[in-house]
């Protein structure tokens, strides 16, 4: 809960140039259209499209940082929008029903606007429609109160709160400063949900710590401290170590392999979770994966359909997966080195599953897919020192088989999530993980023949 996500997009919403948006933005908000304030820049912080009417009735939503000034003195302002757009003039209901909601004043800018030339609803942060406590927990004054007991112990009051980390109606990511009865200063890092998991997540966090301080072999994670249900928050302790990612040479080599032992102490954690992740569950996600491709590249259309019945063939022709429980958004971000341990993050999406599904998608997002926007961050040695780890600590749910399967499902997801989130040159990077994807199905039918007998 300690690291930064501030993805950028160059791009706002089915084709709309960030000037054409900066321009409907300063005519039609409040504030804004008489003059008085004046955009001088916009960046797209974090954006989400959807090409489905039936799934989704709102083709994008986008998070935006605006610099601007006022007309009279000049003076300067920050200002953070979330806008959610609709379809055939729905935004006028949706207006209409967020103004019922208490909203939060903001400065420099509107707490709600309606433009109805984009079909689109803004917010101005703090205030979110799924994330209503945003408000109190980013005041240093309510947020006081708002803390528990074993947070607050030892300090006396709250210097600053900041957002690191923010997946608008879903989920945040605070850093507090807390400043101690002698004068010194200790961080605190919160996680706020628009649900109220922060007391499962809190369990599940003081199962580990708990494990880690009595063999060195399982995973540390930041000390949990408690969990708040009015705010829907659970606090840790600022994590120690620094990010898997900066490591190199040997230190990695060895901090991969014990991640290898730790990931299998998590499969085999006896933690409760309503959630699973089945063949079944995958093979209809990679169904809707290859149409959304199809329908924003048709072009690739043909692929990801052929990819598609390949996968579903080749699930029938492996034998029933491992079932465990997994950690459900596995990857290099997630895990920082402390001392020579993995450190893990993020167990909002705990998951019955096969355990194949997490080294997938790990050692997926750990290399560069063909010459993708992100750059390989390790070589193939620790990889192989992750996977064999896992495979000595964990024999059992060990398949190299249903590995390779998920691989190619891993590689189609982000195929699909480069137009979704809208990454940089997101056609070229769709057709480069789509590449992935089809040369891991391929691999593991050609695996499957030769292990065929004639």
């Amino acid at each position: 809960m300690n690291r930064a996500d501030v993805p950028e997009s160059t791009v706002a919403g089915d084709g709309l140039p960030l000037t054409d948006l900066q321009v409907a933005l300063q005519q039609g908000m409040p504030g804004f259209a008489d003059g008085t304030l004046v955009i001088d820049s916009l960046r797209v912080v974090k954006m989400r499209r959807s090409s489905s009417k039936r799934r989704d009735p709102h083709p994008y939503t986008v998070c935006l940082d605006i610099a601007l000034h006022e007309a009279a003195g000049g003076r300067r302002h920050g200002l953070r929008l979330y806008g959610k757009a609709c379809r055939d003039g729905a935004s006028v209901a949706l207006f209409d029903a967020a103004r019922q909601a208490p909203l939060a004043p903001v400065e420099g800018g509107p707490a709600l606007a309606h433009l109805p030339a984009l079909d689109m609803v803004l917010w101005g942060w703090p205030n979110d429609p799924g994330l209503s406590q945003l408000p109190v927990l980013l005041d240093p004054v309510t947020l006081w109160p708002a803390l528990p007991a074993a947070v607050r112990e030892g300090a006396v009051r709250v210097l600053s709160v900041q957002a690191l980390r923010y997946e608008p109606e879903v989920r945040a990511t605070l850093r507090c400063v807390l400043e101690q009865a002698d004068g010194s200063r200790r961080e605190v890092f919160g996680k706020t949900f628009r649900d109220g998991r922060a007391g499962l997540l809190l369990q599940r966090f003081r199962y580990f710590a708990e494990l880690s301080r009595r063999d060195p072999s399982a995973p540390l994670v930041a000390e949990p401290l408690d969990a708040h249900a009015g705010t829907h928050c659970l606090w840790q302790a600022a994590a120690p170590g620094r990010p898997l990612t900066s490591l190199e040479g040997e230190e990695a080599g060895t901090v991969f392999a014990r991640l290898g032992t730790a990931l299998a102490h998590l499969h085999g954690a006896p933690l409760p979770t309503t959630s699973k992740r089945t063949v079944s569950h995958w093979l209809t996600e990679v169904g809707r994966r290859a149409k959304k491709i199809s329908r924003v590249q048709p072009q690739l259309g043909e692929r990801a359909y052929a990819l598609a019945d390949r996968l579903a063939a080749l699930a029938q022709a492996l034998p029933p997966t491992g079932t465990a429980l997994i950690h459900g958004d596995f990857h290099p971000d997630q895990v920082w080195a402390h001392d020579g341990r993995p450190l893990l993050f993020d167990f909002d999406e705990f998951a019955i599953g096969d355990p194949m599904e997490d080294l997938a998608e790990f050692v997926v997002k750990l290399h560069e897919a063909g010459g993708g926007a992100r750059p390989a961050l390790h070589g193939a040695a620790c990889e192989a020192a992750l996977l064999g780890a896992y495979r000595a600590a964990a024999p059992e749910r060990w398949h190299a088989g249903w590995l390779g399967w998920h691989r190619s499902v891993q590689a189609l997801l982000q195929a699909s999530r480069s137009f979704v989130f809208q990454a940089p040159g997101w056609p070229e990077a769709m057709s480069r993980w789509l590449s992935a994807a089809e040369d891991a199905a391929a691999a593991l039918a050609l695996t499957l023949d030769e292990e065929t007998p004639a």
